[in-house]
C-alpha cells in the first residue's frame, strides 16, 4: 500500500514592542509508513502519529537578534512494538550497569 501523510496546523501570532510571539498546534499522521526494525531485520508498514505544540519568540536587542523555539510533542507508532524504546528490548539486549 502507498504511504500517505496528513498534517494540520493552527498558529496564532502577535507582534508587540518589536517582538514576535507565536504558538502553533500541530498534528501529523502517516499511514502505511515503511519502518525497518534493525533488531528483527523486518520491514513493516506502521501508522505514525505526532501531536504537539510549539512556542516561538523572536526579537532583537542592540547587540544581537534572537529566536527561541520550544516544542512539546507526543510521537506514537501503531502497528508493531517500537524497537526504539528500551522497555521493549529483549532482556539480553539491555545494557545493565556494573
Amino acid at each position: 500500500m502507498a504511504e500517505t501523510h496528513t498534517t494540520n496546523e493552527l498558529s496564532l501570532q502577535r507582534t508587540e514592542a518589536g517582538k514576535l510571539w507565536r504558538v502553533t498546534l500541530f498534528s501529523t499522521k502517516a499511514d502505511n509508513a515503511r519502518n525497518h526494525n534493525p533488531i528483527s531485520y523486518v520491514t513493516e508498514n506502521v501508522d505514525i502519529e505526532n501531536q504537539g505544540v510549539e512556542f516561538n519568540l523572536q526579537g532583537k536587542t542592540d547587540i544581537f537578534d534572537y529566536d527561541f523555539d520550544v516544542t512539546f510533542h507526543d510521537p506514537k507508532e501503531k502497528g508493531f512494538t517500537s524497537w526504539r524504546s528500551a522497555k521493549h528490548f529483549p532482556e539480553e539486549l539491555k545494557v545493565l550497569p556494573g
